[in-house]
């Protein structure tokens, strides 16, 4: 069921602010249940809003004077992590997406791309975008393209990318302009990373991390929890901003854009 108070609309943004001090959000012990939790607490004051609008797109992000610990940090300097995660490719997502999440950003963030169109294990092994390998392969050279061009205009800092094997990398960057500077696996899918992965990050100077975030943040079944059951998602932006001398945690949220089916 959908919530009629986003009837009238056809796409959807909703930002969840920080919300390290949630105690709801303390209780999640998996990224999907996160996500829900916060999800649910923003639609929640949402909803009880008065929205007067002739426009078909709803959007609603909180001001940083308006989040929870979100004030500048006088203990020293901050780093911002952006994840966006796609599932479906649409040319417009990384404007998109860091059009709305860069201005929450002290200084040039480090952005990392998780594109997964249908992956899968097989004999052990990560194959990235099981269902038509070249399409998702030129779609992703799309997305990287702009990326590029955002870090060339000093708006980020480094690149990464997410759950992408070593045979998909080298034929994504055929010219063997390696450009990134992270690259994330996942523990589910590879508990210790190929021995031929890890010598190409040393190669190439890219820091190689593990992560726990599912391939699909938000799955549909979970739409109805929320009441956007109407809806499907088509990106997910999740931001970390942590003390860099320290490494604490300093702010955490979600920006999350749905379209109607």
């Amino acid at each position: 069921m959908t919530s009629t108070f986003f009837d009238k609309f056809q796409s959807i943004v909703i930002g969840t602010g920080n919300v390290l001090d949630d105690e709801e959000f303390k209780k999640a012990k998996t990224p999907t249940q996160e996500m829900l939790i916060c999800l649910s607490s923003r639609i929640n004051e949402v909803k009880k809003t008065n929205v007067q609008s002739d426009s078909d797109k709803f959007v609603s992000i909180p001001h940083e004077n308006e989040q929870n610990g979100a004030s500048e940090n006088s203990e020293g300097k901050t780093k911002t992590v952006l994840k966006i995660f796609l599932n479906e490719y649409h040319h417009e997502t990384i404007e998109e997406t860091l059009g709305y999440t860069l201005k929450l950003c002290k200084t040039a963030p480090n952005v990392i791309l998780s594109y997964s169109p249908t992956s899968k294990i097989e004999n052990d092994k990560f194959i990235w975008a099981e269902n038509d390998a070249a399409k998702a392969k030129s779609n992703f050279k799309l997305l990287w393209t702009k990326l590029r061009e955002q870090k060339k205009a000093k708006k980020i800092e480094q690149l990464g990318i997410a759950d992408m094997d070593l045979d998909t990398i080298l034929d994504i960057f055929e010219d063997k302009n390696y450009d990134f500077t992270i690259l994330q696996i996942n523990i589910a899918t590879c508990c210790m990373p190929p021995p031929c992965l890890v010598n190409f990050c040393k190669e190439n100077e890219i820091q190689l991390l593990t992560h726990s975030d599912p391939q699909v943040l938000l799955p549909s079944c979970h739409l109805e929890e929320v009441s956007l059951s109407a809806f499907k998602v088509k990106w997910i932006v999740r931001y970390l901003e942590s003390l860099v001398c320290r490494g604490i945690l300093t702010k955490k949220g979600f920006i999350v854009n749905f379209q109607r089916k």
